[in-house]
């Protein structure tokens, strides 16, 4: 079987591009996992943020006398 340099250029071209679409799909995917990581991280963040910030002002509140520090529950309980 004769191989042509045509042929030879036509092979190469589709490993070629196989191997961009292959490359293009691994960087998008890797942008978007490094996206979604970074936006995971700065929810828990957030909430763990939140949460001292609910305990200092809980601490605040709780060391007024005749105060409560939580004053829409009862006993653990949501009041209505």
């Amino acid at each position: 079987m004769d191989c042509s340099w045509v042929e030879a250029v036509d092979t190469a071209i589709k490993i070629g591009f196989g191997a961009v679409v292959a490359g293009i799909s691994g960087y998008v995917v890797l942008i978007k996992n490094q996206s979604h990581e970074l936006e995971k991280d700065h929810r828990a963040r957030y909430f763990a943020l939140q949460e001292e910030k609910e305990n200092k002002v809980c601490g605040v509140l709780g060391s007024i006398p005749n105060l409560d520090p939580n004053p829409h529950r009862q006993n653990g309980q949501l009041r209505v």
